[in-house]
């Protein structure tokens, strides 16, 4: 019975951590800012350690806009420098916690509608590729 017990308690822990485990972005967006001038890029260079800004692209000037991660308590900041500078922008994620719990489940749908098949537009851990190379030596002893 004790056993019982304790695999119930694993798996609520588990399940929590699991559940969990994108909380520390809840909240957090990602800009598009569109960089203009060499302003705008000093500009954003000069708020990233400011605001803890995480740069998920650089803008290039005129060609490729900038994506930006911002805390929810930097947001207002944020958003003031670039209105005080006339900075174009705009979300492109609303909140990444809920981006990633949203592709974390698209990626489980996935994986199990796979069932026996190597995945190659996901990047397998170590010891999958092992077990993988494992089971092909199993089922084709000739190679």
């Amino acid at each position: 019975m004790e056993t019982g017990h304790l695999l119930v308690v694993c798996a609520a822990v588990l399940g929590a951590v699991q559940a969990g485990q994108h909380d520390i972005y809840s909240g957090h967006s990602v800009y598009g800012v569109h960089v203009r001038s060499k302003a705008h890029q000093m500009l954003l260079h000069d708020l990233e350690p400011i605001l803890d800004l995480d740069v998920w692209q650089h803008g290039i000037v005129s060609e490729r806009e900038a994506f930006i991660r911002v805390a929810p308590e930097n947001k207002e900041l944020f958003l003031n420098a670039l209105e005080e500078e006339g900075i174009d922008h705009y979300v492109h994620l609303e909140d990444v916690a809920q981006d990633l719990e949203e592709r974390d489940n698209e990626l489980k749908s996935w994986r199990a509608s796979k069932q026996n098949r190597m995945v190659f537009e996901d990047y397998p851990r170590h010891d999958e590729v092992n077990a993988y190379m494992d089971r092909i030596a199993l089922q084709h002893p000739d190679l």
